[in-house]
């Protein structure tokens, strides 16, 4: 029956050669600043996926995975997709946390960089520092990367920057 299932029906989710047959298609931007969506086949990657999912919890909530609500919406829209741990989620963090600093030295080395800070305070009284670097690429685009983000204490501003650092 099983045997069946995977690779006979063609209804069933089980069936392993349906997607090499048939394609989904989904619409999507083609460039970042396009307003208009193109249709673009689709094919699933649990890795693009994983790596989605770790950008999301770093904007959002970590511990969402942990959630049935969200457990049950990403079977529901993708059976073949295997949620990932916390831990796992927090290993993607550092992945992509060293991705983007590698990329961001290779693009500064050879820039004219300038550097602004700001602070200000929290609805709920708390002060904050942003360290944010500036420049233009070769296409002539003003480029900006928050270098460090934290809580500082009320009478204090500190700024620990090292030249060549980047």
């Amino acid at each position: 029956m099983m045997n069946h299932l995977k690779t006979v029906c063609a209804k069933s989710p089980l069936r392993t050669n349906f997607d090499k047959l048939q394609k989904t298609l989904k619409f999507e931007k083609l460039f970042k600043d396009d307003k208009f969506q193109t249709l673009q086949p689709h094919t699933f990657d649990q890795e693009k996926l994983r790596k989605k999912l770790a950008l999301m919890c770093i904007k959002e909530e970590p511990l969402i995975v942990e959630h049935e609500g969200f457990q049950e919406l990403i079977n529901e829209a993708e059976p073949k997709f295997k949620i990932p741990g916390i831990w796992t989620i927090a290993r993607d963090y550092l992945k992509i946390y060293s991705d983007e600093l590698s990329k961001l030295k290779k693009c500064l080395v050879s820039e004219r960089v300038s550097f602004t800070t700001e602070t200000w305070t929290s609805v709920h009284n708390m002060n904050y520092m942003r360290l944010t670097a500036h420049w233009i690429n070769k296409d002539w685009k003003l480029c900006k990367r928050i270098l460090n983000f934290r809580q500082i204490g009320v009478a204090r501003v500190v700024l620990h920057f090292k030249v060549g650092q980047f």
